[in-house]
């Protein structure tokens, strides 16, 4: 009876082997859980900065087919906005600019999620944007990009890398600097 130990646990008597037996299951079912918890949100992850940005196609406002891959060659600004999004209409008019500007270099697409396509136009027509705009009507774009919030930016470079993304409004520095990321300087 040396080496046996017994611990009172809420009036049950355990031996020091079926203690230890508890824990390691315990311990180990945490590392299982905890390993489940990580490869289930990583199962549908976002672009990663670095990599090829997968391919995709949507409607156009003008009734025409965006696929990403027609612009391999330019950089790529990808734009995901709303029209009730206040920073939105700055950002995009400060985007207007740079497509001007640099389209020979440069495509700008602006993404609208989920939107009504009279809506989506009245507030194009409204600020005079001139780039595409793609409608993710079903939402499958915007929630593989993982979008959280309005605007968000995607920089992707003319080979179709994925270069920077900034969430929230975009400044006229700021942008200058992710240019520079995809290689085009303005």
């Amino acid at each position: 009876m040396a080496g046996l130990w017994i611990l009172a646990f809420n009036g049950v008597k355990l031996e020091k082997k079926v203690l230890l037996l508890i824990l390691a299951g315990l311990m180990i079912g945490t590392l299982l859980g905890s390993m489940i918890l990580i490869t289930g949100t990583a199962s549908r992850p976002g672009p990663v900065i670095g990599t090829q940005v997968d391919d995709f196609s949507l409607p156009g406002l003008q009734n025409q087919t965006i696929q990403l891959s027609q612009y391999r060659g330019k950089a790529v600004i990808l734009n995901f906005w709303a029209t009730w999004c206040v920073p939105c209409k700055d950002e995009m008019l400060l985007l207007q600019k740079y497509s001007d500007q640099m389209h020979s270099l440069l495509v700008v697409i602006g993404i609208n999620s989920s939107e009504q396509a009279p809506d989506v136009a009245a507030f194009v027509a409204a600020n005079q944007i001139k780039f595409p705009i793609a409608l993710d009507l079903s939402g499958e774009i915007t929630r593989k990009f993982m979008i959280n919030g309005y605007p968000t930016s995607f920089f992707v470079d003319a080979k179709g890398i994925l270069r920077d993304e900034h969430i929230g409004a975009l400044r006229d520095d700021l942008i200058r600097g992710y240019l520079q990321a995809v290689g085009v300087a303005p």
